[in-house]
């Protein structure tokens, strides 16, 4: 690192998330959603264009990178992990930048994911009685009950 800093030369770490976590499973398995899933074509993705491979006879395929598993981003938790995990890498590195990478989400994990979709319904219903809250002089118990349907079904 001192030659490359003594070169001018600036490190940019990435710690790919919030796929390409499946490794995070074997000692935190709560934080990850379908780990080791299979199909894996089916839990995991390459890149937002999938990285394509030209075959013998010119056509293409999608390649996805097993194995599959990626952060579970709705859980309290898992975001604390993350952060402090981030910040502990990033003081490693005297660069202003840090790449989160980002880009290889998989719709179908978080979807097939229970904790997942149940974590997400609770955010969704956070927001949505902070909005009804902040648009009426409603207390925040009587917003509870007009959801009470929404809310029983995510606590």
């Amino acid at each position: 690192m001192k030659c490359v800093l003594q070169r001018g030369i600036d490190v940019i770490v990435e710690l790919d998330t919030p796929g390409h976590t499946t490794s995070i499973a074997l000692s935190h398995p709560e934080f990850i959603a379908c780990p080791f899933a299979s199909p894996w074509g089916q839990f995991a993705n390459g890149s937002p264009f999938h990285k394509l491979v030209k075959l013998q006879f010119g056509s293409l395929i999608s390649v996805t990178e097993p194995p599959a598993g990626q952060l579970r981003l709705a859980n309290p938790d898992t975001i604390k992990f993350t952060t402090d995990l981030v910040k502990n890498i990033a003081s490693m590195f005297p660069s202003q930048y840090f790449n989160t990478g980002g880009d290889e989400i998989n719709a179908n994990c978080y979807a097939k994911d229970n904790q997942t979709q149940q974590e997400l319904g609770m955010l969704l219903l956070k927001w949505m009685i902070s909005v009804v809250m902040d648009t009426c002089s409603c207390s925040e118990q009587d917003v509870r009950t007009s959801f009470r349907y929404i809310y029983t079904s995510y606590s």
